[in-house]
């Protein structure tokens, strides 16, 4: 099945199936040992031909989850070769590594986009090669897909904001810190927090845009909580950000989960580790582990002729009650 992608709305989401989404950083140059600008190759046994699996980036843990997925998945498909790459961020890079993989005759492309509206060309070229494309992590504005596999970044915005709600007795000031606007999981987060946490009338919050990022994060606090102190919670869009957060309220001499409640997102391994060390109330988990397998399963069935999906990740809410759960991708380990 093919069909035009769009970045798409709380409607649009609900709509998708639901089957069986960044954060801390981490060396991609370390996950592809002995390769440059993340890229790693390795030859197969079967007849579906070569995939090429595109990451926008490997220097989070989040994506380095992903290719941990791809890597255990691909091991068991019929690939002839696959080569996963890096685009180190760069969308010129990405677009770059679309024609040269198109060039060099695969049969099928896997690939997360690093800014959704500047890969549609690529999804396009792919579409003239008649190649098929699954996207993993986020969406394109346009083209053809034969599948995609994303987290439920609404759903995640709105369980951040019930757990918060309740965590305030559903009355108090939060500030939402977000990723750069027009970002694929910025929006979805912020749409499905701010509509959630609009049920609860004696909640206000004040957003700011943090840009995905810690040191953004820890200024932007700090100027906050220096003009109006009485805000109870803050909530970030990526688990990234919590770092610039503790440390602006340790330079306002506040206590994290006593004054002011930290809620992130993504589920990251140090995420987890703040959970238990009480600096962080909660993070809301997505898991890259499966993403990334979903979406090299996907397109070993496309390319066996079947039809692609949508499949939609749902969230997982984490609380010390469940910190420890080995299900948790969180809790395995990369690399």
């Amino acid at each position: 099945m093919k069909h035009t992608s769009k970045l798409v709305t709380l409607a649009a989401f609900a709509a998708l199936t639901l089957p069986a989404c960044s954060g801390g950083s981490s060396d991609g140059e370390e996950a592809n040992e002995g390769t440059a600008g993340g890229e790693a190759t390795s030859e197969g046994s079967g007849d579906l031909g070569d995939v090429a699996f595109l990451y926008h980036t490997l220097e989070f843990e989040f994506m380095v989850g992903i290719q941990q997925g791809t890597e255990e998945c691909v091991a068991e498909l019929p690939f002839s070769n696959t080569t996963i790459l890096s685009a180190q961020a760069n969308s010129t890079t990405q677009l770059n590594q679309f024609q040269d993989q198109l060039a060099a005759g695969v049969e099928g492309i896997v690939f997360s986009p690093n800014v959704s509206a500047e890969l549609v060309p690529a999804v396009e070229s792919a579409n003239d090669a008649d190649v098929p494309v699954v996207t993993v992590d986020s969406l394109v504005a346009e083209g053809d897909l034969a599948g995609s596999v994303t987290f439920d970044n609404v759903g995640g915005g709105a369980e951040a904001a019930d757990f918060i709600a309740g965590a305030l007795d559903e009355e108090g000031k939060v500030l939402e810190l977000t990723g750069p606007q027009g970002a694929f999981h910025a929006e979805l987060r912020h749409q499905g927090f701010i509509d959630q946490i609009g049920t609860y009338p004696d909640i206000t919050v004040e957003t700011r845009d943090a840009h995905f990022n810690a040191d953004e994060a820890l200024s932007i606090t700090v100027d906050v909580l220096t003009d109006d102190p009485d805000y109870q919670a803050v909530f970030v869009h990526t688990d990234g950000m919590l770092r610039g957060v503790l440390s602006a309220l340790e330079q306002l001499g506040l206590t994290p989960g006593e004054e002011v409640i930290v809620v992130g997102l993504d589920g990251t391994p140090e995420a987890l580790n703040l959970i238990r060390d009480g600096s962080v109330a909660a993070t809301v988990s997505a898991d890259p582990i499966a993403m990334g397998c979903q979406a090299a399963e996907m397109m070993a069935d496309v390319l066996e002729g079947g039809e692609g999906s949508d499949v939609l990740v749902p969230p997982t809410l984490v609380t010390t009650e469940n910190v420890d759960d080995s299900e948790l991708w969180g809790n395995k380990p990369l690399g």
